[in-house]
């Protein structure tokens, strides 16, 4: 099912056969399409490095450090490398391969990765809820400006194709699609959720 909403969303960007290529659409496009090849990129450094955490472990405050809190861990962790005597202790407990030298280069190295995935992630949240809410105002705008005249269009040729063959035929998938009960079809897909 998300492989098919992921093809549905690749589509709806690279595929919109029939409407009009306005300098606006096509700035539209290359910059989504753009986008997404850059989330695509990401994901592909991601998923090797990533792991699948349950609902259980995410609401753990164990790996939720504090903002700044990953700086000051380092800190530590290099104390630990110049002083490697006062956490022997510990050697056992960082994640390395040698149980008998504390690795704070390892743990420094988790530090790293952690402030950068953090940074990445509240830099994508926030941009991507700024482009969510422009992109839907704008598919709203539009819709305002283009449905309500149309709308009066189909009504009148509706009723004209109740007697004209030649308008039913030309209109068939249209006057299919508003006969519906509403809502009938729309099952998640991309493009029948109303913006």
């Amino acid at each position: 099912m998300a492989d098919r909403r992921k093809a549905d969303a690749d589509a709806a960007i690279i595929d919109a056969e029939g409407f009009p290529q306005t300098a606006e659409v096509k700035a539209l496009r290359t910059a989504g399409r753009d986008v997404i090849d850059s989330l695509k990129r990401l994901n592909g450094v991601l998923r090797p490095l990533a792991v699948k955490l349950d609902a259980d472990e995410r609401k753990s405050g164990v790996g939720k450090l504090l903002k700044g809190e990953a700086a000051e861990l380092l800190k530590v962790a290099r104390f630990a490398m110049a002083n490697p005597a006062l956490v022997k202790g510990f050697a056992a407990k960082d994640g390395g391969v040698d149980p008998k030298v504390f690795e704070g280069d390892l743990l420094a190295g988790h530090l790293a990765v952690h402030e950068a995935a953090r940074t990445l992630r509240d830099a994508v949240e926030e941009e991507s809820r700024e482009m969510l809410s422009l992109l839907g105002d704008l598919a709203i705008h539009r819709g305002v400006l283009a449905r309500p005249v149309l709308l009066n269009a189909y009504k009148l040729f509706a009723q004209i194709a109740q007697n004209d063959t030649a308008v039913h035929s030309a209109l068939k998938s249209v006057i299919e699609f508003f006969s519906r009960p509403q809502g009938a079809s729309n099952t998640g897909a991309a493009g029948d959720k109303p913006a």
